[in-house]
């Protein structure tokens, strides 16, 4: 997670992407739910002090990538939680649910 965390951090903080922004996708949800059953994540995230449900998790994890962003004024980082290989959903949602935030970003950037 940390090592996420700082490339990420050294990608929002390059001037290259100072203007430009960034629609991060956080996958492997399904790995997360399993997990959650089994384990609190305040045992593996000592910051955490939410309950154990799937939404304050997801709200945990988009709050320390949001946090790392080098210019939040100048650039909207968009965070979208997935499973690229979630057989219940089919691919032709999951590349509208791409181009949904890609329309999005642009109209609130033109």
């Amino acid at each position: 997670m940390n090592e996420a965390v700082n490339l990420f951090h050294e990608i929002c903080t390059a001037t290259w992407f100072e203007n430009v922004p960034i629609l991060l996708f956080l996958n492997k949800i399904d790995l997360l739910k399993k997990k959650l059953k089994r384990v609190q994540l305040s045992d593996w995230e000592t910051d955490y002090k939410g309950d154990n449900s799937y939404g304050d998790a997801c709200e945990y994890f988009r709050h320390i990538f949001e946090t790392v962003n080098g210019v939040p004024m100048k650039r909207k980082i968009y965070t979208h939680f997935t499973c690229v290989i979630d057989d219940s959903v089919p691919d032709l949602l999951k590349v509208w649910q791409v181009l949904f935030y890609w329309k999005v970003i642009l109209l609130e950037n033109v």
